[in-house]
């Protein structure tokens, strides 16, 4: 089970997993996967290794705020 959460920088995923295309992200670039040459997946990973993430359009907010704000209010905030 993955404990970290991802990190992001001025809306760009950093270091994480980038749930949209299911890649790894290290370094702001991403990563390719680890399934064998032989394998020839078309991952989002592989055709894209060492690309740059984009900034995402999505509002990714940290557990601690999720905390605070309460789910009631951030479920309102989206619908928005």
């Amino acid at each position: 089970m993955r404990t970290s959460q991802n990190k992001y920088e001025g809306g760009r995923l950093i270091n994480g997993y980038d749930y949209d295309n299911q890649a790894w992200v290290i370094g702001g670039r991403y990563v390719r996967c680890g399934h064998p040459e032989r394998m020839q997946c078309k991952c989002y990973g592989r055709l894209h290794e060492g690309e740059k993430t984009k900034v995402s359009q999505e509002l990714h907010l940290s557990q601690e705020t999720e905390e605070i704000l309460g789910a009631d209010l951030l479920e309102r905030m989206a619908r928005v």
